[in-house]
């Protein structure tokens, strides 16, 4: 498939909502790779994740998880465990949780 027929297929199958802040008719499929599958697999649906999936290699997409600054430490760690690599990604020092807090449950949450 080339360039132009692959961004066709990517205009057909990824909703312009995950692209909600940027032109989406204008992003090119090759020069916005990166940031393309960063995004989807931030914030697609499955279907959207799976075309990524479908039409990108495991390199190109491990790439992504590694280079774009779409995907956060948890998507990264995600990614890692799912393709089996290690992230050369230096992790966030950023903690989930302020110093001294913990986690609260809800009541009637099991």
């Amino acid at each position: 498939m080339n360039n132009t027929d692959l961004d066709k297929e990517f205009k057909a199958h990824i909703h312009p909502r995950v692209f909600w802040d940027c032109r989406f008719e204008e992003l090119d499929i090759e020069k916005d790779k990166i940031f393309i599958i960063g995004r989807v697999l931030m914030r697609g649906t499955d279907k959207e994740i799976r075309f990524i999936e479908d039409n990108f290699s495991l390199q190109e997409i491990k790439e992504a998880v590694e280079r774009s600054t779409e995907v956060d430490d948890i998507c990264v760690n995600y990614y890692t465990k799912l393709y089996l690599y290690e992230s050369r990604r230096k992790q966030s020092s950023r903690s989930t949780f302020p110093a001294g807090a913990s986690l609260q449950l809800m009541p009637n949450c099991k």
